[in-house]
């Protein structure tokens, strides 16, 4: 398991699609330990970095949702 900071756009879409290789790991192994650490990273650089640089695109909202599996209608049981 070799994790690190994301810091850039690249090392955001490598983590990604490491992330995809190994989301649907078996509990208690080492793969869904990283994959759970990846996930971490991948959210705070979304949450610092790249969806801030865009807040005002709808479209990287639409896939932020779809990112973290919510669609409308999840959405509008929060909100109303």
């Amino acid at each position: 398991m070799k994790i690190k900071l994301i810091r850039s756009e690249a090392d955001y879409w490598e983590a990604l699609s490491r992330y995809a290789e190994i989301f649907d790991a078996r509990p208690g192994t080492e793969e869904k330990k990283e994959s759970e650490m990846l996930e971490i990273l991948i959210e705070q650089y979304e949450d610092e970095i790249l969806f801030k640089k865009n807040s005002g695109n709808s479209e990287i909202k639409i896939l932020r949702m779809e990112l973290r599996g919510y669609r409308q209608h999840d959405l509008c049981k929060i909100f109303g």
